[in-house]
């Protein structure tokens, strides 16, 4: 009769395990956040103090938006990956651009991304100029 009930409570516990692995799993991941980078026109010097942070860190599931902020302010803004065979990695739109922001919908695939800001801003007293930045994006599981 013990050897009994030391099987059935064993059972028991082994099937309680099972279904909380089964609920854990079910719970939807990568519920997303939206990641900011603020992108402003750099100086000559540095483009790294132009765009912050300059590796932005997402899970899956994350969105990611490049703000254009003060103290020079582009009228375009647009993001491509430096390498034009890597897919995407984002739900939508496949090369984001705007005029005061442009994001990324939903990360769908791990990795770390190079990728070019192409701003058009102000060169000293000139017509603005296409400037490319190319920070990168790393997608976490």
């Amino acid at each position: 009769m013990r050897r009994f009930v030391s099987l059935a409570v064993g059972f028991v516990s082994l099937a309680a395990l099972g279904a909380h692995g089964r609920a854990a799993s079910s719970v939807p991941t990568g519920v997303g956040r939206t990641v900011a980078v603020n992108v402003t026109c750099p100086g000559p010097e540095n483009q790294r103090a132009a765009v912050q942070p300059w590796n932005a860190q997402l899970q899956v599931g994350d969105s990611i938006l490049w703000n254009l902020v003060e103290p020079i302010l582009s009228d375009t803004i647009m993001i491509s990956l430096k390498d034009s065979l890597r897919t995407w990695p984002f739900a939508s739109p496949a090369r984001p651009r705007g005029k005061r922001s442009a994001g990324g919908q939903r990360a769908l695939v791990m990795g770390t991304y190079a990728y070019n800001i192409t701003l058009r801003c102000p060169v000293g007293g000139g017509p603005p100029a296409f400037i490319v930045i190319d920070p990168e994006f790393i997608i976490g599981g």
